[in-house]
């Protein structure tokens, strides 16, 4: 017995000015000068994620959907500014997070704005990936039903 994805439940791309990253909800930032993480204040991250969750809420209105209560595919692709993305060297710069650090701030603004009941429904984050755009941070988010084959 395998496992499908199919049957778009949600889907949206959002402009950004920057992404929320949290770590063991903390939300961390890089220094532009040195490159190095640091642990942000809760008024910045609290803002960041103020603002997706405003992003979020104002798509989740615009589809009429309501809260998904059942077991889902979520995939989010972010895109970085190219000068964020890559180094002088062209090669991708530390500065760019993690995946999964990435992952938790929009399970957590997903479960908030009421998109889905619960980030544990997530079961997979099928075609999710960074990339580089020459401008701007967007974020594509497209939930998908989990249906049992």
């Amino acid at each position: 017995m395998g496992v499908k994805f199919m049957s778009e439940l949600f889907k949206c791309i959002i402009d950004l000015p920057k992404f929320p990253i949290k770590k063991n909800n903390k939300a961390i930032f890089r220094n532009r000068t040195t490159g190095r993480a640091f642990i942000a204040s809760n008024t910045k991250a609290q803002a960041l994620m103020n603002i997706l969750n405003a992003k979020l809420l104002q798509e989740k209105l615009r589809s009429g959907i309501d809260t998904i209560d059942y077991d889902v595919n979520v995939s989010m692709q972010f895109y970085f500014p190219q000068s964020v993305y890559f180094n002088k060297q062209g090669k991708r710069s530390a500065k760019v997070p993690d995946l999964d650090n990435l992952f938790a701030a929009i399970n957590d603004g997903l479960q908030k704005v009421g998109i889905i009941k619960n980030d544990s429904q997530i079961n997979g984050f099928d075609n999710s990936f960074r990339a580089a755009i020459p401008e701007g941070h967007k974020l594509k988010i497209v939930i998908t039903k989990k249906e049992q084959v």
